[in-house]
């Protein structure tokens, strides 16, 4: 198995969690789930105004959205990518009453969920993938 490697980088001044404290969820889902391991990861925390313009360009929507997740395989090494909006982390953590904190883990399980094969597109999917991204958070937290 090919040695693990990350790149964090966050290209704003508004994350709720730094480069050490998302390396550290990071590796605990790594962990959880040592296939992972196999890939090279990208994770990058962005502001929304980022967010809206990759959304637009990879999906067609005009809008922000929480997380977005992609997986090379056509180079060389396999490449998942997480991309993290830091500005819905702080914007929904009023409405689910979470931290910002905690919204960011949450994106950050769900993206990597999606890397894994997970949909969230229909109602018995998005149970589905709602039920272990809960269970995830939950031991990552402990």
């Amino acid at each position: 198995m090919r040695k693990k490697k990350i790149e964090i980088v966050i290209h704003t001044s508004k994350s709720p969690l730094g480069l050490k404290m998302i390396r550290k969820y990071f590796n605990k889902i790594l962990e959880i789930f040592p296939e992972l391991k196999c890939l090279y990861w990208s994770i990058s925390i962005i502001s929304d105004q980022q967010m809206k313009k990759l959304n637009f360009q990879f999906t067609g929507r005009n809008n922000s959205t929480d997380v977005l997740s992609f997986l090379y395989q056509d180079n060389s090494f396999p490449l998942a990518e997480v991309i993290i909006s830091a500005s819905q982390a702080y914007k929904n953590s009023t409405i689910f009453k979470t931290t910002p904190s905690e919204e960011l883990i949450l994106y950050l399980i769900h993206g990597i969920l999606h890397i894994m094969g997970y949909n969230d597109s229909g109602s018995k999917e998005k149970n589905k993938m709602s039920r272990e991204q809960g269970r995830l958070f939950k031991e990552i937290l402990k």
